[in-house]
């Protein structure tokens, strides 16, 4: 049997600094009294960014995807043009997540912090600034860029 080498979870290999992150995240959103938008006061500044595999061996540069990334969702997104469809834009991945209809707000979460939004702090605030937003502006962009992606896949 093969010895586990990393945890199952991103967050796992630092459960205090976890547990930190997700008591100080729902505390740092902040909605302006004459603004729509949601935003953190001071999170911003401790995003991280995926550092690049490409520097390791092969065999390691494997253990981190098999632990990161969930290859089966990968597959089917780009199978269905729905990611990496444009090669002029840098290459994504699909972060593994909990599989519970929040991956977006679990993998946006993962992405900044290293923890999935368990709590629903993302998706809740999302929600509220959908909610009470004219979603007029939200939807004509939303057609917009649908359009313009439609255009570009269709002249491929």
């Amino acid at each position: 049997m093969a010895e586990q080498v990393l945890p199952q979870a991103l967050y796992l290999s630092n459960m205090r600094k976890a547990v930190k992150i997700r008591e100080r995240t729902p505390e740092d959103i902040f909605k302006p009294t004459n603004g729509i938008i949601h935003h953190f006061k001071t999170m911003h500044r401790y995003t991280l960014e995926m550092f690049r595999t490409c520097q390791f061996c092969p065999q390691f540069r494997e253990i981190i995807h098999k632990a990161l990334i969930d290859k089966n969702i990968q597959a089917s997104l780009e199978s269905q043009k729905k990611l990496n469809w444009c090669r002029e834009v840098r290459k994504l991945v699909a972060l593994k997540t909990n599989g519970d209809g929040n991956c977006l707000m679990h993998a946006t979460s993962q992405y900044m912090w290293g923890v999935q939004d368990t709590d629903l702090v993302l998706r809740k605030a999302l929600f509220s600034t959908l909610k009470e937003t004219d979603t007029r502006n939200f939807k004509f962009r939303w057609q917009l860029e649908s359009l313009k992606s439609q255009e570009f896949v269709s002249g491929l």
